[in-house]
């Protein structure tokens, strides 16, 4: 990461990303280098996956009360697919908040759930 941008700290990453307008094509870039051992780089998908599990965990909380049982969650999308810390530590955050949630523990395409709901739809 430092080579690829000449940043030194998590706040420069922050920064360089933030003024970028398609943050998701840096992904592949961090990905790189946290697997080459950036520190900085693996900083910023553990903040990911931190971040991402919050998210989750106010989602749970408004549309679900702690009586309901077997919430469904799946996980979708690139960070999820190719980053396995991410979804590990998202894993194990969202199940340590809440057990009630049944979660996919592979990634699901996007499309086979839209399907899903078309179809429910239809019928």
């Amino acid at each position: 990461m430092k080579a690829i941008w000449t940043l030194d700290s998590l706040e420069q990453l922050a920064r360089t990303a933030n003024a970028n307008q398609d943050f998701a094509a840096l992904f592949p870039a961090v990905l790189a280098a946290a697997n080459a051992g950036d520190a900085v780089a693996q900083g910023v998908l553990v903040q990911a996956g931190r971040e991402l599990a919050q998210l989750a965990d106010m989602v749970v909380r408004r549309l679900f009360s702690e009586r309901d049982t077997a919430v469904p969650m799946a996980m979708a999308g690139g960070v999820f697919r190719y980053a396995p810390a991410v979804r590990e530590l998202f894993y194990n955050e969202v199940r340590t908040a809440h057990p009630h949630v049944v979660l996919n523990s592979e990634v699901v395409e996007p499309v086979h759930g839209a399907l899903q709901l078309a179809r429910r739809a239809v019928s």
